[in-house]
């Protein structure tokens, strides 16, 4: 036996000499000695030898656990990470020492964290093999410092903190735990408690160079969030004074050799980055240089493959494109290097197979956005727009936002009008986030961050997509090999520089010069005075000196200088660019500069570096930050804009060229970098100025602005040129980006597709040759289209189809009304026009072109330009609608806000003017037919219409007036409806009456006869709002015979013909219309499951013509009582396995492809449809037609033999006889009704064939357990439409609450978008906001708990705790389920008894309202408030019987109630009685 001390490592790959003392056997020795040569050699950097000793020791003695643990970490540094797996568990296993097998256990989760990583399950994994070694050994640092670490990676922030304040309570002198904790409260957000244990981490104990530069380092990142900006840079330079590189720079000796480690390149960067921030230029160059030489050392260790783990801080490549000396290759390599530590994961052929053939299938690709910059950002200005417009047939978007939400109007704009919007802030890994893309199927993803801040490349690296794109964010290469294409322009990017791209160069097609898209804000004007159509800049120069920072006066009137301006943000400030401005300044001396400020200490630098040129710090203005369109307004009273040099202006290009301020930039910068080309591209694409504004070298930049500085007629042409070209190239047209964006990634789609097929290698670079839409400087028609195209969007944006991005200041959201946003567009119009120097004036002509086939012929006076051609006015004011020619109605309507009570009023001679011009080139109606619906519309919302009625006006040029009825089944002259001959009245068109046909000379095709029918039909609809009913009947008429395919118009004409006296016909003409409706709508295939049964086929057939409350249909959630019924009663019929029950409706929530939906429960199965699905020639059964009688023309009653449908009508409200004709039991067997009162009020004539199907309800969802005592009678709760008795219970609530102290209210069912529209339609605007207001404050009474619109089961539960339903209605109640439903779970009712409704019959025996039931008189006599007052005291009796004197009485109320409700109201009852007339 001899004793040896024998070598092993410490965790993490940190080599250490431990002694050991083991006795060993004989046999033994070989091992230990073969071991100890394998650990020296490991201790000398000698892995290979290492490992080979390692084996043979391994091989002598098996359980030699430190030879496993060894011998896994070579294979670590090696990259074969199965084997080092192994060896660790193997070490786990045969350790006998408690110390050994906790290292081994460190040292294997520390492994997987590395390598394996890549999902939090292999995390948590990794975290239970760490707390087993801290059960072991809890004192041991190392364990404790990589489980907290893992901890953060999870984000469990507290139990990370919590072991780490268990490691430094254990180790006070610990350093690493202190900068862990203070790392812990960094990643949180408290930058101030993150400062104090940095600062506690440099007294803990000693450190290396490295810990202390970390420390400084991440102490100035503190202060730079909290905007401490000089507090930052002083750590900043702190860091790297401590740096072994900042200890010999100063002394010139410092060289790379193997590159900078990755503390000093973090420091340098944000030295850099910082001293650009407070613009500190004080050794510059030094640190340029030294950054360069660093980027060169660094790609230097990435080739030797020294520099490609996670732990490497890198430097910042968006910061290093700021550097003067950087080149192309430096930029790409720093790129690279920084990529490396994401290396490509492995690419699914499969899945990328699958998505050529399904992408070829469809013909639409699936294009995901990535990006963190969806929010009040100007990265979320630029993308916001394309990533929710897409053309839907040919590409579908997600956007996936690992960015925070600031609850700005951008990130709303995003979140709600994507296709698809995901939300992965919350997930730290990237796998999981290429996960869930992977997920969506996407074809094409495309980055918009890079290598921005908050970059995540992690996530493209793993190739989550077939293709994936560079775009936008980050103006260069990402040095990711996962990236395929990086989407350029032609001038920013020019093929030459491809070498400088990792990715294949991906070029914007033909019309589109420019990659950066543009969505800017339509309504800001091109000027600063809103009230003066000029371009005059001098209210904005004004604005520009009203908020400029400190108080120093300038010598003169602002109006006399020459404003030069520069808004770029301080980073990208130089003194190269600098200089040249002071040069500027000396040579034109009235100049002045205005700049955006950088705090205090920023600004004094810049003045005193102008100071230092020879510039009094009087001639520069420096400018608060203002919101973004606030800043547009003020920057239009900029003379010249220069731009910088080394890193230009992007989006401030943009800003400056859409508000039309001359901008003068330099061509490119040294090596032509694509950040300093991108205003150069800009100006190009625009056009006509770029001459006058992009410079070749500095000299000619100082010589050009000095040029533009004393030529003011020169800057005022290039002014109106700028707004002309924005109007009339594709620059600023968001349209032509889209299609752009949409050619660009299915090419690339198709190149991909295509290499992969043929083995081809991706070329460097790749043009389009399909246009997107072509410049045409020349073409004012362009210029008209995109007017039209901006104003189309304004309304649409702006009548609530999407959310106008704009400031949230209050003060711009109140002036900044539509009218002005017209006028803003129209202004660039008129700029435009004048450039091409035209006579006729731009109005009129806007006005045809919007039409699409303008009137070349005709010229409107000068005179008519001004005159509005419709006004809306209201009261004393009165709004100008000049663009009403233009829009369509609605929009118009929402956007101006018409409430009940304005006049609309036309303009005679501008209108009649336009429609003898448009008659004059043979026009088709469509357009005119936008005037018309605008009318009906208008009149819809309650307008007054004074002088005629548009139809007036155009009815000269457009019809011929015919008297009586000119026509017949055999000569009507144009297309028509045979059996619509047969049903109409003819009667009624057989005296003076007018009848109307299109002039034959304007009636060229078919379609134009279908325009024609329909401004007649809107017509006809004005009329009859307009009271006019006999001229609104011949109107619909007249449409009526000239065709309108969709059958609505002839509905809508039987109703009229129903409501002047002559029911019979009338139903006879909607039902013809209905079949109309029903044979010319688009058919889909119906699943085989319908053609293969033999069951009983029950339709239950649920059209509502346009009057749908609920778009979508739903079991469990809030709905209608009536919508609710189908649902149930479909599901108690399908129970029955002898039937089959079909729904056929317009939409289902939980619908699948074809629109169908297989409702899978143990009760049975219903089969949910869509209309266009219904078959009538497969005649069903029992045909339902639900709540509407003209469904019956589908399927009459049976009559013969050869029809074996037995028709039923299934009404749900109480209807108007006039929609109750005689005739109806020649079209069902059966009328349903929910209750006795309904059948009260049907048409005596059909009493015969009227039975009573009571609602029901459904236990499983309707019924909780009853309980004693589980109601509790201080809750009280409202369920119906809010405007059926709620304010008349919040009116009462509070007397209710002082009574009952205790009380508290839950309202249900709540203000949906159904109920607002129908009560502003019913009100008018202004009464019901009015109302609202006055709701929304009784809503906020104490007790009042507001919930809305909940599920089934969650109203159930409600129900169920509360004491009583409140329910004081005048509303004519034919079924109300939602008090059955209370009633059913022991919740008492409290109503108006309403004679006029089912209440007196639904609640006999349980109601404890007051004795007096309401009476139609008091309603309508209008004096309720005694009975109100009588409702009130019955709440409080109610409650006070059922809490103290009759408690016993109350409870036993409840118990027989319950028992009553449940047995009398069940839905398979209903559907027993449903079945049992079928017998």
């Amino acid at each position: 036996m001899i004793s040896v001390a024998y070598v092993f490592l410490l965790v993490l790959t940190a080599v250490s000499v431990c002694s050991r003392v083991v006795v060993i056997t004989e046999e033994e020795r070989p091992a230990y000695e073969n071991y100890n040569a394998g650990a020296s050699l490991h201790g000398a950097g000698d892995i290979d030898g290492a490992v080979l000793y390692y084996q043979k020791a391994i091989h002598q003695k098996f359980d030699l656990a430190e030879a496993h643990m060894n011998i896994a970490l070579c294979y670590e540094l090696r990259g074969d990470i199965k084997r080092s797996v192994y060896h660790h568990e193997e070490a786990i296993l045969w350790a006998t020492d408690s110390a050994i097998r906790v290292k081994a256990l460190c040292n294997l989760a520390s492994a997987r964290h590395q390598f394996y990583s890549s999902t939090e399950n292999s995390i948590l994994e990794s975290i239970n093999i760490l707390e087993f070694a801290r059960s072991l050994d809890s004192n041991n640092t190392a364990v404790l410092l990589l489980l907290a670490q893992l901890m953060s990676a999870i984000r469990n922030y507290d139990e990370a903190l919590s072991v780490l304040h268990d490691l430094v309570s254990r180790h006070p002198s610990h350093v690493l735990g202190h900068l862990n904790i203070g790392n812990h409260y960094f990643r949180v957000g408290n930058y101030r408690m993150a400062v104090e244990w940095y600062r506690a981490t440099l007294s803990a104990g000693p450190q290396s160079v490295d810990t202390a530069v970390m420390v400084h380092n991440n102490i100035g990142a503190c202060h730079r969030l909290m905007q401490d900006l000089e507090a930052s840079a002083e750590s900043y330079l702190t860091a790297f004074q401590n740096s072994a590189a900042g200890q010999v720079i100063g002394n010139g000796l410092w060289t790379v050799n193997n590159g900078p480690t990755s503390q000093e390149a973090w420091t340098i960067s944000n030295l850099l980055a910082v001293n650009g921030l407070v613009c500190n230029w004080k050794s510059l160059e030094v640190l340029e240089a030294v950054a360069l030489t660093a980027v060169r050392g660094m790609w230097r260790q990435h080739l030797l493959g020294l520099r490609a783990t996670r732990d490497d801080i890198e430097m910042d490549s968006y910061g290093f494109m700021l550097n003067r000396y950087s080149s192309r290759e430096a930029d790409k390599h720093l790129a690279e290097t920084n990529c490396a530590v994401h290396p490509l994961s492995h690419v699914s052929e499969q899945r990328d197979q699958k998505a050529y053939v399904r992408t070829a299938k469809t013909g639409i690709l699936r294009v995901g956005y990535l990006s963190y910059d969806w929010k009040d950002h100007p990265m979320g200005r630029l993308t916001s727009r394309f990533v929710t417009h897409h053309n839907a047939s040919a590409v579908f978007s997600v956007s996936f936002s690992y960015g925070p939400d600031d609850r700005s109007d951008m990130r709303f704009r995003v979140a709600t009008h994507s296709p698809v919007f995901v939300d992965v802030e919350n997930m730290p890994l990237s796998s999981t986030i290429a996960d869930i893309i992977a997920t969506h199927e996407i074809d094409v993803l495309v980055d918009l961050t890079v290598l921005t801040f908050n970059s995540r490349l992690d996530v493209p690296a793993r190739k989550p997509a077939p293709v994936v794109i560079n775009y936008l964010g980050f103006p260069g290469t990402s040095g990711c090999r996962a990236f395929d294409y990086a989407l350029v322009d032609a001038v920013s990017t020019p093929p030459e520089i491809s070498d400088s791209f990792t990715e294949s160069l991906l070029y914007m097609p033909p019309g589109r010069r420019v990659y950066q898209g543009n969505d800017m804000p339509l309504h800001v004007p091109p000027h600063c005075d809103e009230s003066d159509d000029q371009i005059d800049e001098w209210s904005c120069r004004i604005a520009l000196f009203s908020n400029r920072k400190g108080g120093e006066k300038i010598a003169t009137v602002p109006g006399s200088h020459v404003m030069l301006c520069s808004f770029n943000a301080n980073k990208k400030l130089e003194p190269v660019s600098f200089s040249a401005w002071m040069n500027i300044m000396r040579r034109v001396p009235e100049s002045v500069l205005v700049m955006l400020s950088g705090g205090p200490s920023s600004d004094r630098r810049v003045a005193a570096e102008a100071s230092a040129h020879g510039i009094s710090s009087y001639r520069l203005a420096f400018l608060v930050k203002e919101p973004w369109e606030r800043h547009l307004k003020r920057s239009s009273g900029c003379d010249l804009v220069l731009d910088t040099y080394v890193y230009g202006a992007h989006t401030t290009a943009s800003d400056m060229l859409w508000q039309g301020v001359p901008t003068l930039t330099l061509s490119a910068w040294g090596s032509g970098k694509m950040p300093s080309r991108v205003a150069s591209a800009l100006l190009q694409s625009l056009g006509g100025v770029a001459h006058l504004s992009i410079a070749m070298t500095v000299r000619d930049y100082e010589d050009l602005a000095v040029r533009l500085c004393r030529t003011s007629n020169i800057r005022r042409r290039m002014r109106t040129s700028i707004l002309s070209q924005t109007m009339l190239t594709s620059t600023f047209n968001k349209f032509s980006l889209q299609k752009s964006l949409e050619i660009s990634y299915r090419l690339a789609w198709d190149m991909t597709r295509i290499g992969k097929l043929r083995g081809l290698r991706r070329p460097p670079h790749i043009f389009a040759t399909e246009s997107s839409g072509v410049n045409n400087l020349d073409s004012k028609k362009t210029m008209i289209c995109h007017a039209r195209d901006m104003l189309e969007e304004l309304l649409a944006m702006q009548a609530g189809n999407g959310v106008y991005v704009g400031t949230t200041d209050s003060d711009d959201a109140a002036g900044h009304d539509s009218l002005a946003s017209i006028k803003a567009i129209w202004l660039r119009v008129k700029a435009a026009l004048r450039s091409h120097d035209l006579v006729v004036d731009g109005w009129c002509e806007l006005m045809k072109h919007i039409f699409r086939d303008p009137c070349q012929q005709a010229q409107l006076s000068v005179n008519d330009i001004d005159m509005p051609v419709i006004s809306v006015q209201n009261g004393n004011k009165s709004s100008q609608l000049e663009l009403s020619l233009s829009c369509s109605s609605i929009q118009i309507t929402d956007v101006f806000g018409v409430s009940k009570g304005s006049n609309f009023v036309v303009n005679h001679t501008i209108l009649a003017s336009y429609v003898r011009c448009l008659r004059l080139t043979n026009s088709t109606a469509h357009e005119l037919n936008k005037l018309i619906r605008f009318q009906k519309e208008l009149m819809d919302k309650g307008m007054i219409v004074q002088c005629s009625n548009v139809f007036d006006i155009l009815s000269p040029f457009l019809f011929v007036e015919v008297t009586g009825w000119p026509f017949d089944s055999v000569s009507a002259p144009f297309p028509h409806h045979e059996g619509l001959l047969s049903t109409l009245p003819l009667r009624f068109f057989n005296g003076t009456h007018t009848v109307y046909l299109p002039l034959r000379t304007l009636v060229s095709k078919e379609e134009q006869l279908i325009d024609f029918a329909s401004i007649l039909h809107n017509a006809g609809i004005c009329a009859y709002l307009a009271g006019r009913k006999e001229d609104a009947l011949y109107r619909m008429a007249s449409s009526a015979m000239l065709n309108i395919v969709s059958g609505r118009s002839i509905v809508m004409l039987g109703t009229m013909i129903s409501e002047m006296g002559d029911e019979e016909s009338g139903f006879m003409v909607s039902a013809h219309g209905v079949t109309m409706m029903y044979i010319n709508q688009k058919k889909e295939e119906l699943p085989s499951i319908l053609y293969s049964t033999e069951k009983r086929r029950i339709v239950i057939y649920c059209d509502e013509y346009g009057q749908s409350w609920w778009t979508e249909w739903n079991r469990s959630s809030g709905l209608g009582g009536s919508e609710e019924a189908v649902i149930f009663l479909a599901e108690a019929l399908a129970v029955d396995s002898r039937n089959q029950v079909e729904v056929y409706l317009n939409s289902w929530s939980d619908s699948t492809e074809q629109g169908i939906r297989l409702q899978q429960e143990s009760i049975g199965a219903v089969i949910y449809l869509h209309l266009s699905q219904f078959d009538a020639s497969r005649s069903p059964d029992v045909f339902v037609a639900w709540r509407y009688p003209i469904s019956l023309a589908l399927f009459p009653a049976m009559k013969t033999k050869s029809r074996r449908t037995f028709s039923m009508l299934w009404l749900h409200d109480l209807i108007p006889l006039a929609s109750q004709p005689d005739i109806l039991t020649s079209f069902t067997n059966i009328i349903w009704v929910p209750s006795e009162f309904h059948k009260r009020h049907v048409n005596p004539s059909l009493r015969d064939v009227v039975r009573v199907l009571p609602h029901g309800l459904s236990p499983e969802i309707h019924f909780t357990d009853v309980m004693d005592e589980k109601n509790s009678n201080d809750v009280f709760v409202y369920g119906s439409s809010p405007y059926r008795g709620l304010e008349i219970v919040l009116s009462c609530w509070g007397e209710i609450k002082r009574s009952i102290p205790s009380a508290v209210l839950y309202v249900f069912y709540g203000f949906t978008d159904s109920v607002v529209t129908e009560l502003k339609e019913r009100l008018g605007l202004d009464t019901y906001n009015l109302w609202r207001e006055r709701m929304d404050v009784l809503l906020c009474q104490d007790g009042v708990i507001y919930k809305g619109m909940v599920g089934q089961k969650t109203l159930s539960d409600y129900f169920s705790k509360a004491g009583f339903i409140l329910y004081p209605t005048s509303f004519p109640e034919t079924g109300c389920l939602t008090v059955i439903k209370a009633m059913a779970n022991g919740c008492i009712p409290i109503t108006s008894r309403y004679e006029y409704s089912v209440l007196p019959e639904l609640t006999a025996g349980f109601d404890l309202g007051p004795r007096q039931q309401l009476t139609v008189s008091l309603v309508e006599g209008g004096n309720m408030t005694a009975w109100v007052a009588d409702w009130q005291n019955s709440v409080v009796s109610a409650w006070w019987q059922a809490s103290h004197e009759s408690r016993n009485d109350i409870l036993e109320l409840r118990r027989r109630m319950i028992a009553h409700t449940r047995n009398q109201y069940s839905w398979q009852k209903s559907a027993d009685l449903f079945l049992s007339v079928l017998h």
